[in-house]
């Protein structure tokens, strides 16, 4: 790295970073893709409402809760005392209908505890359930209500600080319906001008039995949704169609998922269906900590004995404009998925999907790209992180192509992806045909290969080892990577034109901080950030095309994922170099919203 005497290097990296891969995009052979363009405004809202002189409602039951929800007008608050539980059985819910609300003067439904609960911007966790109102249900019947409803075409309504419980322990029973619907009337989901508009869950606790299915913990048809500083827990489900985190279906967007704890066995982050009619956009996802548990997995010493559906950790089978930035992938191994990041095309093209300073700990692959009926365009991973990742015949990457759709410009760039300490996956992309895919981009990437006797094949028939290209399109840029530990003669490609400058370098060359072998080093980001003296350190021979290190920028990466464990940010997770300003500043379009109350406004 470059080190002046006061020691900012990092401070000097990032403005390189900022200026080579922002503002100057052209550099690069294939332009990146597009961030979102839109992001929910949370900075202001309820929190400054008691100047506007809406009305306290007070309620401690279900029939306090269905009167106060009618009577309601907007700039109302309506408080719950906290410790109440309201169950909602028989085929009852609470529907949350349109009032006309503007978005200054949302209804706020909340626990009388608010004020006890973790400061804005501060996840939530089960220990804070003393300070919350609770809704539950114990389904009974697969067609059970959701706990809440907002209906077709409601808007700005906020719900903070409560807690929504499926108590079901009945491992046969299998629930159909989500704990939330959003955008919904009746079992009906809402489209074009009746989804739901405005809808803000924060600090909110959902979850499940640990023995009990659960459908889904959000099932989404609305605009302008966000859910904030929440903990999504123990929703696992038998079936493959459920059990998931939340299911965004359609959406004109945006759609803001930050702060959040998501442990469950379905798809934890899901977007998009096999059939859609509005596709999800400008989709930002910050700053989660996205899991699956030892516990679901049968080949694990902690299992426990029931067999869920384990699916990936997030999957875009629609969309438009998403970022995925400072995110903690964890857990991920061979069940009903082997992918953390799945990316299938179904109804709809998926278009310009960012991947960056995220994460991935303990899976058996990153990502699995695949642009199974319709077009996949513009991709980018950078500046990410991954470790312990793989096993027998594994892969960092595959990329596949289905019955009718083709992946064009996928770029993988400043990435370092290491396997696990015995063995590591045996290649780093994989391509089926030969007109799966045009215009890659894999350049400055630090790829674990150390594994030498691991074989993949191809759709043509070739037997392949490690890093496998069957055709990178002719504007593709497949070179300048570190494969460590890898063998010339095991690297193969259709053409070969563009497959050169590879840096073949043992473990010790790399020169991670962490150790001088990568079975020496602990499950920490700063184990493989590079030592200055590094040859593929910046400015050294064997750095980056842009001059700076290879692989990921392991210093900003620890910055923006910070606190993706715990939900506490310090004054740190501002970027030192980048202002920490609102989404809505169009000149600077990629910096995330920094919330208030954790020292950094």
């Amino acid at each position: 790295m470059y080190e002046d005497a006061d020691g900012n290097g990092m401070l000097m990296r990032a403005i390189l970073l900022f200026l080579t891969l922002w503002l100057s995009p052209a550099l690069a052979l294939g332009a990146d893709p597009t961030l979102p363009t839109a992001n929910v405004d949370i900075t202001t809202g309820w929190f400054e409402l008691n100047a506007g002189g809406g009305t306290t409602r007070n309620v401690s039951d279900m029939d306090g809760l269905n009167t106060a929800i009618a009577a309601a007008a907007c700039g109302d608050e309506i408080v719950i005392t906290a410790g109440t539980e309201i169950v909602v059985d028989d085929f009852e819910t609470f529907d949350f209908t349109d009032k006309g609300c503007a978005d200054a003067s949302p209804i706020i439904v909340r626990s009388s505890g608010e004020g006890s609960l973790p400061a804005r911007g501060v996840r939530i966790s089960p220990s804070d359930v003393a300070n919350m109102a609770k809704f539950s249900r114990n389904v009974n019947a697969s067609n059970d209500p959701p706990l809440i409803r907002i209906n077709y075409a409601a808007d700005n309504w906020w719900f903070v600080g409560l807690e929504f419980e499926e108590t079901n322990t009945v491992e046969a029973t299998a629930p159909q319906v989500a704990l939330i619907l959003v955008g919904y009337e009746g079992s009906t989901i809402g489209t074009g001008a009746n989804k739901a508009e405005r809808t803000i869950f924060d600090r909110v606790y959902v979850h499940g039995s640990t023995t009990g299915q659960s459908h889904d913990g959000f099932t989404i048809s609305g605009d302008n949704i966000a859910i904030i500083n929440s903990y999504i827990d123990e929703i696992h489900s038998k079936v493959g169609d459920g059990g998931h985190g939340y299911q965004l279906v359609n959406s004109d967007g945006p759609f803001l998922v930050d702060n959040n704890y998501i442990a469950v066995s379905g798809i934890n982050l899901f977007h998009g269906d096999n059939s859609i009619v509005d596709k999800p956009i400008n989709i930002t996802i910050t700053r989660n900590y996205i899991r699956k548990y030892d516990k679901w997995n049968s080949s694990h010493d902690d299992y426990a004995g029931i067999a869920w559906f384990v699916k990936n950790h997030i999957e875009f089978k629609s969309g438009l404009r998403a970022l995925v930035e400072g995110n903690y992938f964890f857990n991920m191994w061979a069940a009903q998925q082997i992918h953390s990041v799945v990316l299938t095309p179904r109804a709809t093209d998926v278009d310009d999907l960012t991947f960056r300073f995220n994460i991935w700990e303990k899976v058996l692959i990153i990502a699995n790209i695949n642009a199974t009926d319709e077009t996949l365009n513009n991709v980018l991973f950078n500046d990410n992180l991954a470790f312990e990742v793989g096993g027998a015949s594994s892969k960092h990457m595959v990329l596949g192509k289905g019955a009718g759709g083709v992946t064009t410009n996928f770029i993988l760039r400043h990435n370092t992806f290491i396997g696990t300490d015995s063995l590591a996956p045996s290649t780093v992309m994989f391509g089926e045909t030969e007109d799966s895919h045009t215009t890659w981009i894999v350049k400055d990437n630090i790829i674990d290969a150390r594994a030498e006797q691991l074989e993949a094949t191809d759709n043509t028939g070739l037997n392949a080892w490690k890093f496998i290209v069957t055709n990178e399109g002719a504007d593709g840029d497949w070179d300048n990577n570190v494969p460590i530990e890898g063998f010339a003669a095991l690297w193969q490609e259709t053409p070969a034109s563009n497959f050169q400058n590879h840096f073949l370098t043992a473990v010790a060359d790399v020169d991670f901080v962490g150790g001088a072998t990568i079975a020496g080093l602990s499950v920490v980001p700063d184990d493989y950030a590079l030592n200055s003296a590094s040859i593929h350190a910046a400015g050294n021979a064997k750095d980056a095309t842009d001059g700076l290190d290879m692989g990921a920028d392991i210093a900003l990466l620890k910055i923006k994922t910070q606190g993706a464990k715990s939900g506490v940010w310090g004054a740190a997770w501002a970027n030192p170099t980048w202002p920490s300003v609102s989404w809505g500043s169009p000149s600077w379009p990629s910096v995330l919203w920094i919330p208030k109350g954790d020292g950094s406004e």
